[in-house]
């Protein structure tokens, strides 16, 4: 946008982004329009131009937003004094909280971030490899303090407790009251029963 724009501005690309981001969901990246993106607010299609200059760049904003919120909570996790096996926790959940608020965000850049393309694409390529840098570290860090078992490899352990999280989007019902905290709570026992050191508390019970 441009520089000096009104809080009404700003406002206004905000609900267009949320639309775009609808709109990708639901029909997919290729076969949505910017039309379809105006038809959502009752807009002209020039209209949006005035917000984004192609489909292309929604998709770059949308992707953005989807990987932006898990960054800023788990570099929070990571850098507080909780437990290595707390962190995880608080990780897992932290990741699939977001199919409450902005499941459509999260469903298109898990889906069509490869349709990213440009500068775009390497933005959209550095804040998701930030984020799996940051699991893989606290992963590693929690193995060389002996919290997590010595065998683990840090780079598997992210890549497994990551795919398991995401394939969470295509069947949890973020709807259902305290479903998400369930399927978290859940996960976490699965990742640490697996990961923890044998003197681990979890492995003690």
């Amino acid at each position: 946008m441009p520089e000096g724009a009104s809080a009404r501005q700003f406002k206004r690309r905000a609900e267009i982004i949320d639309a775009a981001a609808q709109t990708f969901a639901d029909l997919g990246y290729n076969a949505s329009s910017t039309q379809n993106i105006a038809e959502v607010l009752n807009l002209r299609q020039a209209s949006l131009y005035y917000y984004f200059s192609t489909k292309q760049d929604a998709l770059r904003e949308v992707c953005l937003i989807g990987v932006q919120g898990f960054v800023e909570t788990l570099e929070e996790i990571c850098a507080s004094d909780r437990d290595w096996a707390d962190k995880v926790r608080a990780g897992i959940r932290h990741h699939l909280l977001p199919l409450r608020e902005k499941r459509a965000y999260v469903k298109v850049f898990q889906r069509d971030r490869h349709h990213v393309t440009g500068p775009g694409r390497k933005q959209v390529g550095a804040v998701t490899r930030h984020y799996e840098g940051l699991w893989q570290k606290l992963i590693e860090d929690g193995r060389i303090n002996r919290r997590f078992d010595s065998r683990l490899d840090a780079r598997t352990a992210t890549l497994a407790i990551l795919g398991m999280c995401n394939a969470a989007s295509a069947w949890l019902d973020p709807e259902k009251p305290g479903e998400i905290e369930r399927v978290a709570e859940q996960f976490a026992v699965i990742v640490l029963c697996g990961i923890l050191a044998d003197s681990g508390p979890e492995k003690r019970d």
